[in-house]
């Protein structure tokens, strides 16, 4: 699968998530600083909806259906020890934001 270009640098404010859907799969991208971190957006326990398009200050994130818990940076799940949020590489290319679902990092 090719790499997507998802948006320029500039398009993201530092704390700002983007939701995008690519295969049918829920996509979010988090900017953090100067990195960006991108998960299938999907709680691992009842594949919920885990984040909203806006802004997030926290590194704990909480699923809206059941409690779980993450930590966002490093996409492992507080609740049940051992289990991660899918996490996909990201890299910044000529200002270009560009996600690689081929290459699951988590």
């Amino acid at each position: 699968m090719k790499p997507i270009k998802i948006g320029k640098v500039r398009e993201f404010q530092d704390g700002e998530i983007k939701l995008f859907k690519f295969f049918a799969k829920p996509i979010a991208v988090w900017r953090k600083g100067e990195d960006f971190i991108a998960y299938e957006n999907a709680c691992l326990h009842m594949r919920a909806q885990l984040l909203s398009a806006g802004f997030c200050n926290s590194e704990k994130l909480t699923c809206p259906w059941h409690g779980w818990q993450y930590n966002l940076v490093t996409g492992s799940c507080l609740t049940k020890e051992g289990l991660y949020l899918k996490r996909f590489a990201v890299s910044v290319e000529n200002d270009e934001v560009i996600v690689d679902l081929s290459n699951l990092i988590q």
